[in-house]
């Protein structure tokens, strides 16, 4: 975002994703980058599902969790798995396609991260 947004500070993000068989499941992380707003935590946290295609072409929708995330923030991952792949959002005046390479560095299994309550806790969604 811009120096001049809510947000000014980068956003960090960590998107998680496990394929099996073509399909695809994860999630999409921010823990707020240092702003002060209470947005900056909000945008870009969500699950990820979708299909990559044998020719490693990915279709991936990101449902977010926050009502207001899903009117500016992301809603989709396109591009090749094993190329650049682009983060669209239904806003790109405040958060512009963003293009990034996955690396494939452990495997994680996403069901277990889900389950951790600080996970949630850092979103600021309560576990009961």
């Amino acid at each position: 975002m811009s120096s001049a947004s809510v947000c000014p500070k980068i956003l960090p993000l960590d998107i998680v994703v496990e394929i099996e068989n073509s399909n695809a499941e994860g999630y999409i992380f921010n823990n707020g980058g240092g702003n002060k707003h209470k947005f900056c935590k909000l945008y870009h946290n969500g699950t990820i599902k979708g299909k990559v295609d044998k020719n490693g072409k990915v279709k991936f929708k990101i449902k977010q969790i926050d009502s207001h995330s899903r009117q500016y923030s992301s809603y989709k991952i396109s591009g090749k798995i094993d190329g650049t792949l682009k983060l669209s959002s239904r806003s790109s005046q405040y958060h512009p396609t963003h293009k990034f390479n996955f690396t494939k560095d452990e495997i994680v299994d996403v069901n277990k991260e889900l389950e951790k309550d600080e996970f949630w806790k850092e979103l600021g969604v309560e576990i009961k």
